[in-house]
């Protein structure tokens, strides 16, 4: 199978905590943000250069993939007057005021419209014996046909980690930040990565030892990632561990940082709904021995957490669900525009959850 052949073929739409367009007054103006081929990353630079705006003057609640079509909310300060953007590939759309800026995390969810090609009769057969578990978990819960809502395994997919996200996270952490500009240099010299990354090579050009310093020419919020990648790992090990020893029936898909662990019947993950799992930082309590020996095995402790040379960085720690929600969830076989063997899927996520992650494991 394929996903993401054309950005058309994923699309996302941000689910807001409220709806803008009722405030008639507020010092910030909100935008829906529209873009194709876009991160949200560099599509804010693009709307900064635009207008001459300083990049802390746009603020957003979650970066979005650049093979997609997304859309999402953006704040600016009121005084920058009425932004107007429509180009072929990213455009702005006023959408109301609101009396603060929008900030991380500050979304519901998401609404996702994917279409994957080029499904083998093997990859079909898996898809439907796990959709025949999710109509039996509908019936059994809710009394009704209809793919309402279920539940999957909450892992972080391979958009967290990217090329070296983890290794840059790690050599922060034990505060090698030597090696962790080289590993961000390298990424820049080789195009994989954008504007920011430059901006450490070129500092590190002109103050070739000032580590700290080039680090800090990325924006804390980005320069976090790297620290969250590691969390996002610690969790996966984690999740896949907790799916192993449930006693349920499990099979196991590699990507690019280990193995995801599925049950083989959707049924299955009713009895982890309650369970939370830790998103390791300094304040956490690490009590069972598996995560204990996983720090040890990467160097590192949770009081590794405090970064005292930037102490934006430091981060306390939180827990995360096992398990996320699919709700309004939606299968077609199409055979009109596209391939016979095409799949769309429609449905909508809780914040901070991947929909990738929602094909892996209904085609494990």
């Amino acid at each position: 199978m394929r996903l993401k052949s054309f950005p058309e073929d994923f699309m996302v739409g941000e689910i807001p905590l409220k709806e803008y367009a009722a405030n008639s007054s507020g010092a910030f103006a909100v935008y829906a943000l529209w873009k194709r081929n876009f991160n949200t990353e560099d599509a804010i630079q693009f709307v900064c250069k635009r207008f001459n705006l300083k990049r802390g003057d746009v603020k957003f609640a979650g970066a979005k993939d650049r093979n997609a079509i997304t859309t999402q909310h953006i704040s600016i300060a009121r005084d920058k007057g009425k932004l107007v953007l429509d180009e072929e590939n990213i455009k702005l759309t006023f959408a109301g005021f609101s009396n603060e800026p929008i900030s991380l995390g500050n979304l519901a969810g998401n609404r996702f419209e994917l279409i994957i090609r080029e499904v083998t009769s093997d990859e079909r057969a898996r898809f439907e014996s796990k959709l025949s578990s999710i109509l039996q978990t509908s019936q059994s819960s809710q009394s009704s046909k209809s793919f309402q809502s279920f539940l999957l395994p909450n892992y972080f997919d391979e958009q967290r980690f990217s090329t070296n996200n983890v290794a840059i996270g790690l050599c922060i952490l034990k505060r090698d930040f030597k090696t962790a500009t080289q590993h961000i240099a390298q990424s820049a010299q080789s195009g994989r990565e954008g504007y920011y990354e430059k901006q450490v090579l070129a500092h590190l050009q002109s103050l070739p030892t000032d580590y700290v310093g080039a680090l800090q020419k990325i924006p804390p919020k980005i320069l976090l990632m790297y620290l969250h990648a590691v969390q996002s790992y610690i969790f996966n090990e984690s999740l896949a561990r907790l799916i192993r020893e449930s006693g349920q029936e499990f099979v196991e898909e590699p990507y690019s940082q280990g193995q995801f662990v599925f049950c083989t019947g959707i049924a299955a993950y009713q009895s982890l709904h309650a369970m939370h799992l830790p998103l390791i930082g300094f304040s956490s309590a690490v009590r069972d021995t598996a995560t204990t020996a996983l720090l040890a095995q990467l160097g590192i402790n949770h009081r590794d957490f405090i970064i005292r040379a930037i102490p934006e960085l430091s981060i306390e720690g939180s827990e995360r669900s096992a398990l996320m929600q699919v709700d309004d969830f939606s299968a077609t076989w199409t055979a009109e525009s596209i391939p016979e063997s095409a799949l769309k899927l429609s449905f909508a996520l809780p914040k901070g959850s991947y929909a990738t992650m929602v094909v892996k494991a209904l085609f494990s």
